[in-house]
């Protein structure tokens, strides 16, 4: 599922959409005015967690017949 944190779509969408001061941010969203760091942590962290949604996972190739000769080489479950 690609959804941000409610905390952090409120946070971009008052910073870049609304384009309002750190400090009415803040208080709209609950965080504390000062430092000034505390706003600087909160962008910080909501613009890594939009970039790591927007990445595309990596495909990997993985070859059946690996898998078919590593499962026989190495059995599931020995049998007596």
């Amino acid at each position: 599922m690609r959804t941000l944190m409610p905390l952090d779509r409120r946070l971009l969408q008052m910073h870049y959409v609304w384009h309002k001061p750190p400090f009415v941010i803040c208080r709209r969203l609950g965080l504390k005015v000062r430092p000034a760091t505390v706003f600087d942590l909160a962008l910080a962290h909501a613009r890594r967690s939009l970039g790591e949604k927007l990445l595309e996972p990596k495909r990997e190739f993985v070859s059946m017949q690996s898998i078919i000769d590593r499962l026989q080489s190495e059995p599931l479950a020995e049998t007596k």
